[in-house]
C-alpha cells in the first residue's frame, strides 16, 4: 500500500473505534509510518469516551463515501473518502447528514494537517481528495 492508503486505512479504523494495534517492528518503522501511528488527534477520535462507532452515512457520490460519528464534546468526527475515483474529487458533507439543522454553523478542523479549516454554514466541501485518500475532520457546531 502507499502512504496515502495507510492514512486512509488508519482513519477508517479510528472512526469505527476498532482496536489500534501495531503489527510490525516499531524499531524499524519509517518516519511516515510513525507519523500515522502517533497522530494524537486521530487517536483521540478512536479513544473518545462516548465510544460510539462512526458509520457510513452517505455513498451517493460515485466512488466516494462519507463516514461520521458523534464525539463526547458534541462534535462529530467526519471522514471523507475517495474510494476509487480516478484523479481527485471534492466531497460535500451536509450538516443535515450529521443530524443537525440545515442552517447550522460549524467549525471544521482537519485532523491530519492539524489545521482549523474554517467556519461553515449548512455544509463543508473538501478540497480535491486523491484516489484512495481521505480527509478526516472534527466538525463542531457553533451555538
Amino acid at each position: 500500500m502507499t502512504n496515502t492508503e495507510y492514512v486512509s486505512y488508519f482513519s477508517l479504523w479510528a472512526i469505527t473505534k476498532a482496536p489500534l494495534l501495531i503489527g510490525g517492528d516499531v524499531t524499524n518503522m519509517s518516519q511516515a509510518t510513525l507519523n500515522i501511528y502517533l497522530n494524537r488527534e486521530v487517536i483521540a477520535v478512536n479513544q473518545d469516551s462516548l465510544g460510539v462507532q462512526g458509520k457510513k452515512i452517505n455513498s451517493s457520490q460515485q466512488d466516494t463515501e462519507i463516514w461520521a460519528g458523534p464525539l463526547s464534546d458534541g462534535s462529530q468526527a467526519v471522514l471523507l473518502l475517495n474510494r476509487n475515483s480516478p484523479g481527485s474529487v471534492m466531497i460535500t458533507v451536509k450538516w443535515t447528514d450529521l443530524g443537525w439543522p440545515a442552517n447550522q454553523t460549524a467549525r471544521v478542523r482537519d485532523l491530519w494537517s492539524h489545521q482549523d479549516v474554517g467556519t461553515f454554514s449548512s455544509n463543508y466541501t473538501s478540497p480535491n481528495i486523491e484516489q484512495h485518500a481521505v480527509q478526516m475532520l472534527k466538525v463542531t457546531p457553533v451555538h
